[in-house]
């Protein structure tokens, strides 16, 4: 919808811009991706909560943070989403 946000970078960051609704997003999205193709540094913002059950995956820097992670989710129980290893989305562009 209209207010959907994305992020060209670590949302916290103070050199962060951001596209608001659709058509600026796809805008962004077309720029980040002739600047690197794999756009690592995206974030989809969500404009108001949602349930937890609604995320599938969760990526992590390292295994000991994955296990970590895994044992936090198993404790509170119900849905669990995937925690997946993946340290390029946390190396600073």
């Amino acid at each position: 919808g209209d207010d959907i946000v994305l992020a060209d970078g670590d949302a916290a960051s103070p050199s962060t811009r951001f596209a608001h609704g659709p058509e600026a997003g796809t805008q962004q999205l077309r720029r980040m991706r002739s600047a690197d193709p794999g756009y690592p540094s995206a974030e989809l913002l969500a404009p108001s909560p949602f349930p937890f059950s609604a995320v599938a995956l969760i990526g992590v820097p390292h295994e000991p943070l994955r296990d970590r992670v895994r044992d936090i989710l198993r404790e509170a129980g119900g849905h669990a989403p995937k925690v997946a290893v993946y340290p390029p989305w946390f190396q600073r562009g």
